[in-house]
């Protein structure tokens, strides 16, 4: 269990911390960019989804970015709140990335 915080993040990233600390999230921002945490999170989510995450080329952000958007769309009924390029773009806003 986790305390969600008066601003709503602080619970919801030591969550993220826990199911993927292999790729020492801290933040909303920069830590997204590459699109492998969020790949990584799917599968740790849902075990099998997404098992390549670790291979998944840092420079192919972008597609990295889609990827993991689509798989949380189509297989966890998650809806998109922030596009690909955003989520590649080093000033993503934090607030979308929650």
């Amino acid at each position: 269990e986790y305390d969600i915080g008066a601003d709503g993040c602080d619970g919801l990233l030591k969550w993220v911390q826990s199911k993927i600390p292999d790729y020492n999230v801290v933040g909303w921002k920069k830590d997204w960019n590459d699109g492998r945490a969020v790949n990584a999170l799917i599968d740790a989510v849902c075990p099998g989804l997404m098992p390549g995450h670790a291979e998944l080329n840092p420079e192919n952000a972008v597609e990295n970015c889609r990827a993991g958007i689509e798989l949380a769309h189509t297989k966890l009924g998650i809806d998109p709140r922030v596009l690909p390029e955003e989520m590649a773009h080093p000033k993503v806003d934090k607030n979308a990335m929650q």
